[in-house]
Formats: structure tokens, sequence, C-alpha cells
């Protein structure tokens, strides 16, 4: 991940390896909280980070939910 804690929305998908289709999926579902600023939009390593530790995406039956690989 980042050094300084800001993934794009590139680097998030590279990094759970994930198409960005599958993350904005998400992000509409409520799973990833987005940082916009000036029309980019980011986020934020350590949030991340937790919202994966808390096993927000159990009980999500779509293939694409890390959960079901």
């Amino acid at each position: 991940m980042s050094t300084n804690g800001i993934l794009t929305r590139k680097d998030l998908a590279k990094v759970l390896n994930i198409s960005l289709a599958t993350l904005h999926n998400w992000i509409r579902r409520g799973y990833l909280k987005p940082h916009r600023l000036g029309g980019r939009v980011y986020f934020l390593q350590d949030e991340v980070l937790e919202i994966i530790k808390s096993n927000v995406f159990e009980g999500d039956n779509d293939d694409r939910n890390p959960k079901n690989r």
C-alpha cells in the first residue's frame, strides 16, 4: 500500500485485486468510504485496513466478495 497512507481508486483496486467496477460497487454499497478532494477520490489506508479487519463483507453473496473466494 501507499507509504503516505493515501490510496487512489486505481491503487486500492490493485491492492485488493479487484476491478474498478467492483470497487465502485463496494463504495455504492457502503463497504468503503471514499474521500473526495478536487474532483478526485481517495481512500485512507488505515480506514481500509480497519474495514477489512471488521469483516464488513461477511454475508455478501457477490462472487467478487473477498470472503467468497
